[in-house]
């Protein structure tokens, strides 16, 4: 683990655990991975993690609490930086952090219509590049509201005008507030290509997403440990 400010290389790989709350679940969490790109015109000196991270929680929340009803909250955001990887079988993997960063704030949604029971969620399917239907990955976001569903569907303006907010911001997040082209790229991490061969060095294999779609069911949220299926 490192000792004292992280800065990021290019091409990182970053596990991002956003937190939050909705209605009287206090633990909700969502975990996504991220690479890290400097893009043309990277911050001066260089991007700590601790300052990526900060950044994050500021560019992701309002990505989402317009759609999220007052009962609903982010809350913190943790970042890690795999460093190395080891294959357990299937898609199956765990990780090692090189450094770790921790930011805290209270977020909440803005729509003041009723929340529905925490374990509605919005589904967001990650379409990745790399063809293969086994690479692609889900996000599902808490804070759903009652009028913003019927029949178990997602009000088709309100699903579009999701889908419109989170294409590119929530896959390209920009982690400088502006002042560079410094982003976290979201996609997919795949355990089935860690080659685990006898004196092999396990390698993580990122999937980058190329677009996000917001589906008409209301999602179920839910909760794996970290490091063993795709975010």
């Amino acid at each position: 683990m490192a000792v004292g400010p992280y800065t990021l290389a290019s091409n990182d790989v970053v596990q991002v655990v956003i937190k939050g709350a909705c209605g009287d679940t206090p633990d909700m969490e969502n975990v996504q991975y991220f690479l890290y790109v400097p893009g043309l015109s990277p911050l001066v000196g260089g991007l700590t993690l601790d300052t990526a991270i900060t950044q994050f929680l500021i560019a992701w929340a309002p990505i989402f609490t317009g759609f999220m009803g007052v009962g609903s909250s982010f809350e913190a955001v943790t970042g890690r930086v795999i460093s190395s990887v080891t294959g357990l079988g299937g898609n199956k993997w765990k990780g090692t952090a090189t450094a770790i960063a921790l930011t805290t704030a209270h977020l909440p949604g803005t729509r003041a219509d009723a929340l529905l029971p925490s374990f509605n969620a919005f589904g967001i399917r990650k379409n990745i590049i790399t063809p293969g239907r086994g690479k692609q990955g889900h996000l599902r976001q808490w804070g759903v509201t009652e009028n913003e569903v019927a029949a178990n569907e997602l009000d088709e303006t309100v699903r579009l005008g999701l889908e419109d907010a989170i294409n590119p911001d929530a896959r390209q997040v920009d982690v400088t507030g502006g002042f560079a082209s410094d982003l976290f790229v979201m996609g997919t991490v795949d355990g089935k290509a860690i080659n685990t061969d006898p004196g092999h060095t396990p390698n993580l294999y990122f999937n980058l997403c190329s677009n996000l779609s917001v589906i008409k069911p209301v999602s179920t949220q839910v909760t794996r440990k970290i490091g063993r299926h795709r975010r």
